[in-house]
């Protein structure tokens, strides 16, 4: 999968190829339903090179849906650790599945 859309200074940049056979991203794609780091540094699903990096310390991802397939992800990227909670989960999980 190749990011075709970034906003803000911490996401990556368009053409950034993610691995959906590994990380929260892979995960994420798999599993088909919204995930969440609270904290890069302690989670074995990030890499955390790439986080440190981007100065990126909590993520809230979502899949994108088309019918039964999922096409594409939402991520979301904060500067501080365990700054999303579940209000934040439910709003992209109710924002993929329209």
């Amino acid at each position: 999968m190749i990011c075709r859309a970034s906003v803000g200074e911490k996401a990556p940049a368009l053409g950034t190829r993610l691995d959906l056979n590994s990380g929260l991203s892979g995960e994420c794609f798999r599993v088909g339903r919204a995930l969440r780091c609270d904290d890069t540094e302690m989670d074995p699903r990030v890499d955390l090179e790439i986080c440190r990096r981007l100065g990126v310390r909590s993520i809230l991802a979502a899949p994108v849906r088309y019918e039964r397939d999922t096409v594409g992800l939402l991520m979301v990227f904060a500067t501080d650790a365990f700054n999303f909670d579940e209000g934040d989960v439910a709003v992209v999980e109710a924002w993929h599945t329209r």
